[in-house]
């Protein structure tokens, strides 16, 4: 195999192993205040909802 199909090959993967890598990173995605703030208040609203429910039973 010649020379110059060894280096294309080689910084081909290099280049796909790049953009892999960039795109997992990318796709990691972390919870700001404000999301769980709506997360504690959806909690909230589920055990209000289920504490009312619970009322009309003995």
């Amino acid at each position: 195999m010649p020379m110059w199909a060894i280096v294309l090959t080689v910084v081909a993967s290099i280049i796909v192993a790049l953009v892999s890598l960039v795109n997992l990173f990318r796709s990691f995605k972390f919870a700001t205040k404000d999301d769980i703030r709506e997360v504690k208040e959806g909690i909230r609203n589920i055990n209000t909802r289920i504490d009312r429910h619970l009322e009309g039973h003995p």
